[in-house]
């Protein structure tokens, strides 16, 4: 136990400083860790995430989902973001770190690495708070804006140790560490803020539901015999109509039962 404290000896200041760090990144987030690098902050901040990214994400397709008769909750999304922000939390800067000492450099460490992509994700918690708006060009503004301050916290302080390697491969390893940025802020957007998406889908699956249950109308031929009964005879007549006379005419009108 004692091995594993160290990785979360820090206090609630100190955590808290390094969220506002990460959120308005104007100093080295490497000095504001002062060599004392934790996964507290990050994997709290991680679940966060993700449980917020669930309960907008279950709001915005219930608002899509506005004039069915039933809504029911879809927890793959709740699997969805664990998968998708502790996969790309941990799992990616691992594999950054293993590139750059790979390639040489002898200033990459796991926990600062860990660290800076889990204090990232800080920004993501506002964001989807407010991304589960019905106006869609405001969700992409409010995930726009939440990309644009997370990739300048991340740029700001991994290019300065990404550099340290040989010059034509740190290029190529800074703008894969950034494109794989912008690919989790389309993947929040599109996987649970999609609303005009999910409008989309509830209508066509709403459609497709309705069509499957019609009933074919049949249709009796003109040399077919006669039964004598219009509601039969007639291929027009409505589903699940009978014969009832006009009064004093003997006339044949059909009602709906």
């Amino acid at each position: 136990m004692s091995f594993y404290q160290q990785f979360f000896d820090v206090d609630t200041n100190a955590v808290m400083k390094r969220c506002l760090c990460a959120i308005f990144p104007k100093d080295n987030f490497l000095d504001v860790l002062d060599g004392n690098p934790d996964l507290y902050g990050p994997f709290w901040i991680a679940t966060t995430v993700v449980v917020i990214l669930f309960l907008t994400g279950s709001i915005s397709s219930w608002l899509a989902a506005q004039g069915e008769n039933y809504y029911g909750y879809d927890f793959r999304l709740l699997s969805g973001a664990a998968g998708l922000i502790y996969g790309y939390t941990f799992v990616i800067p691992f594999v950054l770190w293993a590139s750059l000492r790979w390639s040489g450099s002898e200033a990459a460490n796991i926990l600062e690495c860990w660290a800076l992509y889990g204090y990232a994700n800080v920004i993501w918690i506002p964001v989807a708070l407010i991304s589960w708006s019905p106006i869609d060009i405001l969700n992409y503004v409010f995930v726009g804006v939440g990309l644009a301050i997370s990739a300048a916290f991340l740029a700001r302080n991994l290019y300065p140790i990404i550099m340290t390697t040989p010059h034509q491969r740190a290029k190529l390893i800074f703008i894969i560490v950034l494109v794989l940025h912008a690919g989790l802020a389309i993947a929040i957007k599109i996987l649970f803020f999609a609303y005009v998406i999910l409008i989309m889908c509830s209508l066509l699956v709403h459609k497709l539901t309705r069509s499957s249950h019609k009933s074919p109308v049949a249709r009796v031929p003109s040399d077919s015999p006669t039964t004598g009964n219009p509601a039969l005879d007639d291929p027009g007549a409505p589903d699940g109509a009978a014969p009832v006379p006009e009064d004093g005419t003997g006339a044949m009108r059909f009602v709906r039962w």
